[in-house]
């Protein structure tokens, strides 16, 4: 539920690919008491303080399908302090577990040419930031190498060879058209990401219901259930895992912008005056 709308200049732009991936954010900021508003300028946006903080919450859609009005907010709205994008990703190499969480180091974009083109390194003030919040709070988080590809990976012995390609740890869908859009804005960026399935796993075919809506929803788990009767039944372990998944980043959330809003009274605190001038 969103109480209205409003045109806020945003301190931060807080990104997801798919609303079921901001619910939880939108529902810790209802926790805390924030009052939600939509944005004029972006539809299905809310703007809200996160301790304290501006920021506005939307959704780039999967594989950034909503990328063009995005690049639209942000000619108008540009925020004053960076872009955070927040959701899942999977597995590339045995290391990673579901649910931890991954600070991307560099983002690879897998349609770009051999050699450097196509990659990007994140600014060292806001990693370096997100650091300092998760080491505050005492959330986990490891460094990691996303690669963006063009579509879900579900088998391993394909994901075994991205990894080898690429040199990358995890593989998603938005981070690389997030990051260049953040970049033509020179503005600072983050990607964090929650591993939802690992290396080894082999994931059912779920793209078609997880951008399905309304009544869409239950024909795609009739169409599901009559023609892959496992994957279904692993339906309910895998909602659990994306709910544990989106829990982790709500956690990191509220850590970074906790540790962002003390950093910033830090700086703004006024000298204290000396008795012995």
């Amino acid at each position: 539920m969103v109480d209205d709308t409003a045109e806020v200049i945003p301190q931060w732009v807080l990104c997801t690919a798919l609303p079921s991936e901001a619910a939880p954010l939108r529902k810790r900021l209802r926790r805390h008491g924030a009052r939600l508003r939509s944005h004029s300028a972006w539809p299905g946006s809310v703007c809200a303080r996160w301790h304290g903080e501006a920021v506005v919450l939307g959704t780039l859609g999967m594989r950034a399908a909503r990328l063009r009005e995005f690049d639209e907010f942000l000619a108008q709205w540009p925020p004053q302090r960076g872009m955070l994008l927040l959701g899942f990703a999977g597995g590339l190499v045995p290391t990673w577990r579901p649910g931890e969480i991954a600070l991307a180091t560099a983002v690879v974009d897998a349609r770009a040419n051999e050699g450097t083109e196509g990659t990007w390194h994140v600014p060292a003030s806001a990693h370096a930031l997100a650091q300092v919040a998760a080491a505050r709070a005492g959330v986990s988080v490891k460094a990691a190498r996303l690669l963006t590809h063009t579509h879900v990976i579900t088998d391993p012995d394909i994901k075994a060879t991205l990894a080898q390609r690429s040199g990358c740890d995890l593989v998603e869908m938005e981070a690389a058209p997030f990051v260049a859009l953040a970049e033509r804005h020179q503005l600072d960026w983050l990607c964090v990401r929650s591993v939802f399935d690992t290396a080894v796993e082999r994931l059912p075919a779920l793209e078609r219901l997880a951008q399905a809506r309304g009544l869409n929803v239950l024909r795609e788990l009739a169409i599901l259930a009559s023609t892959q009767p496992r994957s279904f039944a692993s339906l309910p372990r895998l909602a659990r895992r994306s709910a544990a998944c989106g829990r982790k980043l709500v956690e990191f959330a509220d850590a970074f912008f906790a540790a962002v809003a003390e950093n910033t009274l830090g700086r703004t605190q006024p000298e204290q005056s000396s008795d012995h001038d």
